[in-house]
C-alpha cells in the first residue's frame, strides 16, 4: 500500500476554499460554547451537592461522638 500525500498546490487550494475560515471559527466557537456549558453544569451540580456533603459531615461527627 502506497501512501500519497497532497501536493503543496492541493494544500493551498484547500486552505483558500471560500468560507473555510468562517466554518472553522464557527466550529471553534461551538466547542467553546460546549466547554462553557459543561463548566456551568459542573458548578450547578457542585452547588447542589455541597449542602448534602455538609449534612453528611455533621452526621458522621455525631456518630463518632456516640461511639465514644
Amino acid at each position: 500500500m502506497v501512501l500519497e500525500y497532497p501536493s503543496p498546490d492541493q494544500i493551498s487550494v484547500g486552505l483558500m476554499e471560500p468560507g473555510l475560515l468562517t466554518r472553522s471559527s464557527n466550529v471553534v466557537e461551538a466547542i467553546r460554547n460546549d466547554i462553557d456549558k459543561e463548566c456551568i453544569r459542573k458548578e450547578i451540580i457542585a452547588e447542589e451537592v455541597a449542602p448534602k456533603q455538609m449534612l453528611e459531615l455533621e452526621v458522621r461527627r455525631e456518630l463518632m461522638i456516640k461511639k465514644k
